[in-house]
């Protein structure tokens, strides 16, 4: 059995559109990200077909960041 993950960043979806549509947050979440913006939905299918292909069956217990190089000062140690 494998059990792996992915872990977004920040992606506009259905639950979040007010939160990008309200400028000074949107400034605010492209400065915080060193990538300079949001993801886009597009950006998750090559670790999507990754784990759902052959090229993963000896990973397991992993969970990958596809985020941006977002830095979460609650995360930091």
């Amino acid at each position: 059995m494998r059990v792996n993950a992915i872990a977004p960043g920040w992606f506009a979806t259905e639950m979040n559109t007010r939160l990008f549509e309200d400028e000074r947050t949107r400034r605010w979440l492209d400065r915080q990200c060193p990538m300079g913006r949001a993801g886009r939905e597009d950006e998750l299918d090559g670790v999507l077909l990754f784990l759902a292909s052959d090229a993963s069956s000896y990973c397991t217990g992993q969970v990958i960041a596809v985020d941006g190089g977002w830095d979460d000062p609650l995360t930091r140690i």
